[in-house]
C-alpha cells in the first residue's frame, strides 16, 4: 500500500485567500509534472528552471524572480539539486510555505558513487546525511520516491488550501497508480535479462533497483569532465571484466567522448533525459521520463 506521508521540511505561513488557489512555484520540469498531476483541476504550478538550463546553477531571470515573489508554496527537490535556489526564496518568498522534497520521510537516498568504476551504491538512511555529504540528487529516478511525494504535496497542499484537500489526495492516489503501473510495466520489460551500463555520470543510480540494472561505471565525475588516464584505464578494466550491455547518455553531452572508452562497435547508445526537457510540461511529463527507459529493452543486449 502506498503511503502518503508529509515532509518534515513542510512550514504552513498563512495568508493565501480561501477563495483562491495557492500560487505554487517548482524548481525543475520532473518536479512541475508531479504538483501538476496533484493540482489537476485546481491550478497550475510554475517551474523555474528553463528547458536546457542545468539545475546545478541558475541565475533567475526578472520573470522567475517574479514568479518566485508572488509564490505561496514553493516545491523543489532541495540543496542537493537546486542549491542555488535556497538564497532566492530566503529574499524574494520568505514568507511562502516550503515544501524540501529530498528531505520526504520515506524517500530512499542514494550517495554518489566516486571514481570511474562504480563500487557498492551506499544507501543512506536519510537522517544522517549532512548537507555537505555526497548525495545523488536524482531522486524522482526511483518511481517509489516520486510516489511518495505525491503524497506529501497533497498533503502540504492541504493544509494551504483545505478547499480543496479531497481533490489534491485523490489525484495524488491516481497518479501514483499511473506511476506504479508504468514502472512495473518498463521494469519488468528491462529487467527480464541482467544488463549493465555505462553513464556520463552517475545520474542512473535510482533507476537499477526497479529496472534490474548494474552500473559499470561514469566518465565523469561530478559535474566536470576528468577523462585523463588513470579513468580510462579503471573504467576499460571493468568494462572488460564486466562486459557493458549499452550506454545512457543524456542530452548535453558529447557523445564523441565515448570512443576513448568503448568500441565504436560495441557501443549501444541509450538517450536518456532525467529533467524531461523535451516533453511538454504538464502531468504527463513525468510519465514521459520513466518511458525512456523502456529503450533500453530494445538497444542493450
Amino acid at each position: 500500500m502506498i503511503r502518503f506521508l508529509l515532509s518534515g521540511a513542510f512550514a504552513f505561513v498563512a495568508g493565501t485567500s480561501a477563495a483562491e488557489a495557492p500560487r505554487v512555484v517548482t524548481d525543475i520540469a520532473p518536479v512541475q509534472s508531479l504538483v501538476a498531476r496533484v493540482m489537476e483541476g485546481v491550478d497550475t504550478p510554475a517551474v523555474l528552471l528553463p528547458p536546457g538550463a542545468s539545475p546545478h546553477d541558475h541565475s533567475l531571470r526578472p520573470s522567475e524572480a517574479q514568479s518566485l515573489s508572488d509564490a505561496d508554496m514553493v516545491i523543489w527537490v532541495g540543496p542537493e539539486l537546486t542549491g542555488w535556489l535556497g538564497d532566492p526564496i530566503k529574499s524574494l518568498a520568505p514568507d511562502a510555505a516550503q515544501l524540501v522534497l529530498s528531505k520526504a520521510t520515506g524517500v530512499s537516498v542514494l550517495m554518489l558513487r566516486q571514481g570511474g568504476a562504480f563500487g557498492e551504491h551506499d544507501e543512506d538512511d536519510h537522517d544522517d546525511h549532512g548537507d555537505d555529504a555526497p548525495v545523488d540528487p536524482h531522486m524522482w529516478l526511483d518511481p517509489q520516491n516520486a510516489m511518495v511525494w505525491l503524497g506529501s504535496i497533497a498533503q502540504a497542499l492541504a493544509t494551504l488550501d483545505p478547499e480543496n484537500a479531497t481533490t489534491y489526495a485523490t489525484n495524488a492516489a491516481e497518479g501514483a497508480a499511473e506511476i506504479s503501473a508504468k514502472a512495473s510495466s518498463i521494469g519488468a520489460l528491462v529487467g527480464a535479462v541482467p544488463r549493465s551500463y555505462l553513464a556520463y555520470h552517475d545520474a542512473f543510480g535510482y533507476a537499477e533497483g526497479w529496472l534490474g540494472l548494474t552500473g559499470i561505471g561514469a566518465i565523469q565525475s561530478g559535474h566536470a569532465v576528468e577523462l585523463g588516464p588513470a579513468r580510462l584505464a579503471e573504467l576499460r578494466g571493468e568494462i572488460a571484466e564486466k562486459g557493458v550491455s549499452c550506454v545512457l547518455t543524456e542530452p548535453q553531452y558529447n557523445s564523441g567522448l565515448l570512443e576513448a572508452v568503448i568500441d565504436a562497435d560495441n557501443r549501444r547508445l541509450v538517450m536518456i533525459d532525467p529533467l524531461g526537457g523535451g516533453f511538454e510540461a504538464g502531468p504527463s511529463l513525468y510519465l514521459a521520463i520513466l518511458d525512456q527507459f523502456a529503450e533500453i529493452a530494445k538497444v542493450c543486449d
